[in-house]
């Protein structure tokens, strides 16, 4: 897929974010959203904050995710482009092969797995009784926002990226390790590809709420 393309998955990959990001924090969401319609005293005077909080979150997954999206490409560190040869194809220089460790599944899965331990290791605290997300107040709680909207981001890159014929490497970092599912070429479906993605991700986020 080219970098136009990958851009286009940004809204998908957003919605995937937000549901995984609930999935794993939502009763604390739940829990302080109960506080407050209730109008225990620790709601009323939270609500503002957690308010707040949501706010951010979203602007951090957000920035998460554009970033990530074209992670595995600007990674790489583009050099420039050499002199097109007989078919018309340059090409491209950069410090790090294109599509070889940046593009290496291992890396990227192994920082969604840390993001979900590091997420889940602690307890949370209880007001009222109830569970609470303490942590919306931790720069811990900021940075993983950010951080699984940069990886997920990663992760989406290189499922869209398999399927045309270069591939992705998959049982080493080295471009002789790629594999490709050769569905259809790079820069073809990229508007249809963004589309689907994008319907997945919210009814990833709906059925969190049936």
């Amino acid at each position: 897929m080219t970098k136009g393309g990958h851009k286009r998955t940004l809204v998908g990959t957003f919605f995937l974010v937000n549901a995984l990001f609930l999935w794993i924090h939502g009763r604390w969401h739940t829990a302080a959203a109960f506080l407050f319609q209730h109008g225990t005293n620790t709601g009323m005077l939270l609500s503002w904050s957690f308010s707040f909080s949501f706010l951010m979150l979203e602007i951090l997954i957000f920035f998460g995710c554009f970033f990530g999206v074209n992670a595995p490409d600007w990674m790489e560190i583009h050099l420039g482009w050499g002199q097109p040869n007989a078919k018309g194809f340059s090409k491209m220089y950069s410090v790090i092969p294109h599509r070889t460790w940046t593009h290496w599944w291992p890396f990227w899965i192994l920082s969604l797995w840390l993001w979900i331990f590091l997420s889940t290791y602690q307890n949370p605290v209880l007001i009222d009784g109830l569970p609470v997300m303490y942590r919306g107040f931790s720069v811990f709680f900021w940075m993983s926002a950010f951080f699984l909207g940069f990886t997920v981001g990663g992760i989406v890159h290189l499922m869209v990226d398999i399927p045309n014929p270069m591939g992705i490497p998959i049982r080493c970092p080295m471009g002789k390790c790629r594999f490709s599912l050769r569905l259809w070429k790079s820069g073809e479906h990229e508007v249809i590809i963004p589309l689907v993605l994008m319907l997945v991700g919210f009814l990833c986020l709906i059925l969190l709420f049936v």
